[in-house]
């Protein structure tokens, strides 16, 4: 029997699970008071922006992640993502279209197994995250009897003791780039918009605030508390990125600030 030269690992169902979180980005205006002229009352420069990232804060564990959850059954994992980001964060949000390589082909097309830069407007992942949860005990749903377990382990070839035997489980993580849904319409790709048309919102900190936030989003398991923050660090404070409490997380959101910055800039 012949055996592929690539190492090669099956998860049969039941023995992995998909999951999708995203980067939740917006945009505004930096406040400078000190760019008002005390004699003209006009400003000197030309506004500034910076972009901002939601985190989420684990009220019991004490914890700062990223927004991530399970994908329901039947549902794509784009739509997962941004529905685990409004239930966990709050906030209404869509994909965020950004240049990034991919190895995903074209539609229609015959294309080789290489990788292009996508610089169109894209809600393919910026990355996944695997984890091989082997060592995490499984459990059933209460709602099935054991017979049935017991059936369906012997139709699948998994009847084995788990407490000798390791069996490859995973956890997959699709990581999408996502804006807050009432600044969607302004961050369209550069190769997107009419000539002369601006991508930037024209308004400031304190006209934003958080009125779009929705409250009792999260589901009963849950105890978030959302809060964006500046990606640039200021004044010797920490950055967005900084505050993360996991590498991986970190990981995650430094490539997005990255990709972002390369298709909307500073």
């Amino acid at each position: 029997m012949a055996t592929s030269c690539y190492p090669t690992t099956t998860y049969p169902a039941g023995n992995f699970t998909f999951c999708a979180g995203s980067i939740l980005f917006r945009r505004a205006r930096v406040i400078q008071t000190a760019d008002i002229s005390s004699s003209t009352q006009t400003p000197r420069d030309p506004p500034k922006w910076k972009w901002q990232i939601c985190l989420l804060y684990h009220c019991v564990k004490d914890e700062w992640l990223l927004p991530k959850g399970r994908k329901d059954a039947g549902e794509s994992l784009e739509a997962a993502a941004i529905r685990e980001t409004f239930e966990e964060t709050g906030y209404p949000n869509t994909y965020l279209p950004i240049t990034l390589p991919t190895r995903a082909p074209m539609p229609g097309t015959n294309q080789k197994d290489v990788v292009r830069i996508a610089g169109k407007c894209t809600s393919e992942p910026i990355a996944i995250t695997v984890r091989d949860v082997s060592n995490v005990p499984f459990a059933w749903d209460s709602s099935a009897t054991e017979t049935t377990h017991s059936n369906l382990l012997s139709k699948l070839s998994l009847q084995v003791d788990r407490a000798k035997t390791r069996v490859p489980n995973a956890k997959v993580i699709h990581w999408y780039a996502t804006v807050v849904q009432s600044q969607a319409r302004l961050f369209v790709h550069p190769e997107c918009l009419g000539p002369g048309t601006e991508p930037i919102p024209d308004f400031g900190l304190d006209e934003l605030g958080d009125s779009e936030k929705q409250e009792n989003t999260q589901t009963a398991s849950e105890s978030f508390d959302s809060q964006f923050f500046d990606v640039d660090a200021v004044d010797g404070g920490l950055g967005a990125v900084e505050r993360l409490t996991f590498q991986g997380d970190q990981d995650i959101a430094r490539l997005a600030v990255e990709l972002v910055k390369g298709t909307y800039g500073d």
